[in-house]
């Protein structure tokens, strides 16, 4: 198979999936969506693995295990510590320590990849890419933790939920809705999972945070918050957080004309910057040669006091722009003396006397 990239767009998740599955590829398919970095790993065209970047496993994992009350809280956090410590994947630490049975393990891993890639069916927009690349050998199927999914069966498993939860989120709408509890009302008479939904629902975890934090399925948690919202328990608070959050994505040629416009301000900062210190070091050196000037001047009317007679200057005198002060005698006892400024060229209007 040649290099399979694209855009999810024009060609699907679930069509992805099923060419790597009849094709039976080994290598790591990585998909980029818009709140999502999502890498998935094929074994002769079963998925082994999977990772991503906003749900890592050390969190989902441990969130599961605890639904299914295989581990407590305090004890997930303690791990999640010596995990950090060591590198050592969360699975195979648990596995380790023998606080979980491997079927049980590998039940809730299995679980977890179904659920990840469950939730990126929904994905309207993405970038995709296939590596053909070695994952595993065949050392690596007969670990203890193996997992192979097969992917026919997901791609049925998956379309089914995008089904059901399509009904939902015609109610709740996409998963970055925040939700908020309504004041003064009555949740004695909620289902056990409501309650439990009910507890994570606080105006700042959007429905994929619930996910998350919840342990439960997107369709799990889909269902509990439109049965909330019929009860009239919660609402939404999206709209009150609109104008500032949303943002509109500039288009191509808005981005060009806003770097253009950029360009063109920076450019004439420049400018204007250098010729206000070209104007400061011009200013600066005229002083100085007026200084200079007046200076010789002093030095010349003494001498012609003391001697009755212009003295001869032999010695070169540089002026601020490295030109030599002119300085020439004229009959009567008359001189002229003056820089020629700038340009260096005598009888133009930067001439300093």
């Amino acid at each position: 198979m040649a290099a399979l990239q694209g855009s999810i767009s024009e060609f699907g998740l679930a069509d992805i999936l099923q060419l790597i599955y009849f094709q039976k590829k080994t290598g790591v398919l990585q998909v980029n969506g818009k709140i999502d970095k999502v890498s998935l790993y094929f074994y002769k065209g079963n998925i082994v693995s999977a990772t991503s970047l906003k749900r890592p496993e050390r969190n989902r994992l441990g969130r599961l295990l605890i639904k299914r009350k295989l581990i407590k809280e305090e004890d997930l956090n303690k791990f999640l510590k010596e995990q950090k410590k060591t590198g050592q994947k969360m699975a195979s630490l648990l596995l380790s320590k023998g606080i979980i049975e491997k079927e049980k393990l590998i039940e809730v891993l299995t679980e977890q990849i179904i659920d990840q890639v469950v939730h990126m069916f929904s994905w309207k927009e993405g970038y995709y890419i296939f590596k053909a690349e070695k994952v595993f050998n065949e050392t690596s199927c007969k670990d203890e933790l193996y997992i192979s999914i097969d992917t026919h069966h997901l791609l049925m498993e998956g379309l089914k939920r995008i089904d059901d939860l399509a009904v939902f989120e015609e109610e709740i709408g996409n998963l970055d809705v925040i939700y908020k509890k309504k004041e003064g009302v009555d949740i004695k008479n909620l289902q056990e999972k409501e309650k439990e939904i009910l507890k994570y629902i606080d105006g700042k975890k959007d429905i994929s945070n619930i996910i998350d934090i919840s342990g439960e399925d997107e369709l799990t948690v889909s269902r509990t918050i439109v049965s909330l919202l019929e009860k009239g328990i919660i609402e939404p608070i999206q709209e009150e957080y609109s104008e500032v959050v949303s943002v509109k994505k500039p288009t191509k040629m808005e981005k060009v004309l806003f770097y253009l416009i950029t360009f063109i301000i920076i450019f004439f900062l420049i400018i204007t910057f250098c010729q206000i210190v070209n104007k400061i070091k011009y200013t600066t050196k005229t002083l100085k040669a007026s200084t200079t000037l007046e200076r010789l001047r002093l030095n010349i009317e003494a001498y012609k006091i003391k001697y009755g007679e212009l003295p001869d200057i032999k010695k070169e005198i540089y002026d601020p722009w490295g030109n030599i002060y002119i300085y020439n005698k004229i009959n009567n006892g008359e001189y002229e003396l003056f820089s020629a400024g700038a340009d260096g060229k005598v009888s133009t209007k930067d001439d300093i006397y």
